[in-house]
Parts: C-alpha cells; sequence; structure tokens
C-alpha cells in the first residue's frame, strides 16, 4: 500500500500484467480511474457504480455478436483481477458527533 494513499494500489503486479491492446488498456484504465477517483473524492455511490461498472464489464456475456461486444481473453482476465482487487476498497463511515 502507497503511504500517499489510503487505499490499495489497483495495478496489476508488475511481470503479471497481460499485454492488452491499447484500446483494451484505455478501457481498463478507465474503469481504475473511476474507482480511485470516487475513493478520492469519498463518493459512496460513485464508488458502488464504479464497482458494478467493473463487475458487468468483467462478467457480462455479449448478448450481440458484435466483435465490439466481445472481450479477449486477456482483457477478460485483466477485469476479473480488479474485479478482485477492488472488492476490499470500502469508505469508512464518518463518525457522528453525540
Amino acid at each position: 500500500m502507497n503511504s500517499a494513499r489510503p487505499w490499495p494500489d489497483l495495478s496489476a503486479p508488475s511481470g503479471l500484467a497481460p499485454s492488452l491492446t491499447p484500446a483494451e488498456a484505455i478501457r481498463l484504465h478507465q474503469l481504475q480511474q473511476a474507482l480511485l477517483q470516487a475513493l478520492a473524492d469519498s463518493d459512496r455511490a460513485a464508488l458502488r457504480q464504479a464497482q458494478g461498472n467493473v463487475l458487468q464489464a468483467a462478467y457480462h456475456r455479449a448478448s450481440t455478436g458484435s466483435p465490439e461486444a466481445v472481450l479477449s481473453p486477456r482483457l477478460r482476465s485483466a477485469l476479473r483481477d480488479l474485479a478482485w482487487r477492488m472488492c476490499a476498497l470500502r469508505l469508512h463511515r464518518a463518525s457522528t458527533p453525540v
């Protein structure tokens, strides 16, 4: 965990990151940044939405036969890895004064 940020590092361990196409890397990066932005803003609704987006991207079966809807095995693996890493992301409840 990085001391500058109070949340875990969501990046893939070096050497284990699959080689993604530039478009796949951008998609993964956008989902990761949405998670980190929600954490930085302490926005519960945005965090839940970002987590839902990651889960949907990782586990949703394409209902259409279009090539854009079908995920490569590398991207699906990276998204599932991000989904597991984000499981620990929780915002602390604000303490209410008595």
